[in-house]
């Protein structure tokens, strides 16, 4: 079956709509493009004016790059030479702001026995960061270190992702339907040091044993002399309706039975994060310093992490969130995208 366009195909925004849009037109859309070819530094100089820096030396390149092997080695480079952190940009700046009481994010939950749901503000959601950013320090890890994350989307992986950023730390978020062997490949080609999971979660009716999965990757690990130096367990089931879905299944399984726990590895986030500081100095990053590295599925081959710096992510994502789904202040957007992918 072919499909072919035609105006037919077309829907055009309203006259309201577009009259607020950041991008109203075609012709506009043009013209902040032609903007960022012919002045690229004006153009992303006027958007790194939204964030805080805590170092931006006087003259700056915005962006420079090479892909031509002749003249060296292949790269791109956002604001070298800058200083921030993307988690003080992302909490305490909006909190700077007056805007720590707004919900920063809804988790919701609807299948067919289960409609859980949970709200953090701002100011919670930077509270529980920090502290979660000193149960890191706690354990050794510092600017640079890598930490795996293997969880299902809640408001925890968040929170996890933004305390590695807090202090500069690299974390890889890993799809929370993978296999053992899959999370240990991820673990061992990051170099990742810290592992972090649920004991389980629930994808539709179907239970996904993660600490068990997790076990196993570990095992693996060592087996590649690769040693994790701890794995973080934040409780997240729901244990009578394990043991409904135990039931139905006519297996007789207890929660004891499906979590194994190595007290020389394992670590309870309900323990670790009651007596730990709220407070956490954000470690002031290079731009150009790695964020996050995020891995292929691998159905082509052997996985391939992909590197994204602080200050080109910042900028650019910022950038097209806002004009992509125009978004305006106090929007609520919506999104069932596992943040194991780019686009969660």
């Amino acid at each position: 079956m072919s499909f072919k366009l035609s105006d037919n195909n077309v829907y055009y925004a309203s006259e309201e709509y577009r009259s607020t849009a950041h991008i109203s037109s075609i012709d506009e859309y043009k013209k902040l493009y032609q903007k960022s070819v012919s002045d690229p530094e004006g153009f992303w100089m006027k958007i790194a004016n939204h964030f805080f820096w805590k170092r931006w030396p006087q003259e700056v390149e915005v962006v420079s790059y090479n892909f031509d092997v002749t003249k060296g080695p292949v790269c791109v480079k956002w604001l070298d030479g800058c200083q921030t952190n993307m988690s003080y940009n992302i909490l305490d700046l909006i909190i700077n702001k007056g805007l720590g009481d707004r919900v920063a994010y809804y988790w919701l939950v609807e299948s067919n026995d289960d409609k859980s749901h949970k709200q953090i503000t701002y100011n919670e959601l930077l509270r529980y960061v920090c502290k979660f950013a000193n149960v890191l320090k706690g354990l050794g890890i510092k600017r640079g270190d890598r930490v795996a994350v293997y969880m299902s989307v809640t408001i925890e992986l968040v929170i996890v992702m933004l305390a590695c950023a807090r202090i500069g730390a690299i974390h890889s978020v890993i799809f929370a339907g993978f296999s053992a062997e899959a999370l240990a490949d991820r673990i061992i080609d990051a170099n990742c040091v810290v592992l972090v999971t649920f004991d389980g979660a629930f994808r539709a009716n179907k239970f996904i044993p993660l600490k068990s999965i997790a076990d196993s990757a570990l095992n693996l690990c060592k087996q590649m002399n690769h040693r994790v130096k701890a794995c973080i367990v934040s409780p997240h089931l729901n244990l009578n309706r394990i043991n409904i879905i135990d039931v139905n299944n006519n297996n007789n399984t207890d929660y004891n039975s499906v979590i194994n726990w190595d007290p020389n590895v394992d670590i309870l986030w309900t323990d670790v994060m009651t007596n730990v500081s709220d407070y956490c100095e954000p470690e002031w990053m290079e731009a150009e310093d790695p964020l996050f590295v995020l891995y292929t599925s691998g159905s082509t081959g052997k996985p391939k992490g992909i590197v994204h710096t602080i200050g080109g992510y910042l900028l650019y994502s910022y950038l097209t969130f806002k004009t992509v789904f125009n978004y305006t202040d106090g929007d609520v957007f919506f999104s069932t995208a596992d943040l194991g992918w780019i686009t969660g």
